[in-house]
């Protein structure tokens, strides 16, 4: 939505699913410090419990024959870091291989 559209921020507020937010925010942070897409092998499922987010990851290489997994959890409040952190772990483990 744009920013600078405050009238229409305010209509559609009440739309907003602060929980369904919170786990869509680490989600796509996963995904996006992967650079994940359409196309890219990449899965992100978060749960949130209480105050604190779960995120489960798997990226696999181009055919699907070799798969990582890991997870991480946090704070609800900061759920783009555990997305970040979560991808974090994958780049280090040698997940950008997967996705060039």
């Amino acid at each position: 939505m744009r920013k600078d559209k405050e009238e229409i921020r305010q209509k559609v507020r009440m739309l907003d699913h602060a929980q369904t937010r919170i786990i869509a925010q680490a989600e796509r942070s996963f995904l996006r410090r992967l650079g994940g897409g359409c196309q890219a092998p990449i899965a992100a499922y978060a749960t949130l419990q209480n105050d604190k987010i779960y995120l489960r990851g798997i990226v696999a290489d181009e055919n699907g024959k070799r798969l990582m997994r890991d997870t991480e959890d946090g704070p609800a409040k900061s759920p783009e870091d555990v997305g970040t952190q979560l991808a974090e772990k994958f780049l280090t483990k040698g997940a950008g291989a997967f996705l060039k």
